[in-house]
């Protein structure tokens, strides 16, 4: 679709489910943001600012282990 906007089509709707809710997904060491298409027009017009994923910090100090600190 061009622009690094990609349109992917499901066999079913609980395969789609299952990958829109299954993420973080990534491909070449690059995140993908998926989202469901709204209303009607350009796919372009979509909103693709949004990705939710869990982070993992090692070797915190134990002095800035306070959630106001991250």
């Amino acid at each position: 679709m061009g622009d690094n906007i990609f349109l992917f089509k499901f066999t079913s709707e609980d395969e789609k489910k299952r990958v829109l809710m299954g993420g973080v997904w990534h491909f070449d060491r690059a995140l993908l943001v998926l989202t469901e298409p709204t209303g009607i027009g350009d796919i372009k017009n979509q909103s693709f600012t949004h990705a939710t994923f869990w982070v993992q910090l090692h070797n915190i100090p134990i002095m800035c282990m306070k959630k106001e600190a991250i």
